[in-house]
């Protein structure tokens, strides 16, 4: 079972909304904020769009959740 920092570090950008060079809670906060309305955009929709329906939304955010609580492997 791979540690939290190693999931991180096993994506290098997939994921990444906010490009802090990192898959964090952070990314998901940012996702949730754009998909309310709370920010008009991302910083990275391309890296944000994880089930990759070319849409950003909270299924993007949810994955996120899951890959860094450990119950899913990879995004």
């Amino acid at each position: 079972l791979l540690s939290r920092r190693q999931r991180q570090m096993c994506i290098r950008d997939r994921g990444d909304a906010n490009d802090s060079g990192k898959v964090d809670a952070a990314d998901v906060t940012m996702i949730m904020d754009f998909a309310v309305g709370k920010i008009s955009a991302v910083t990275n929709a391309t890296n944000a769009d994880v089930t990759g329906d070319k849409t950003v939304d909270v299924d993007d955010a949810y994955k996120i959740s899951q890959f860094l609580n450990g119950l899913i492997k990879s995004l």
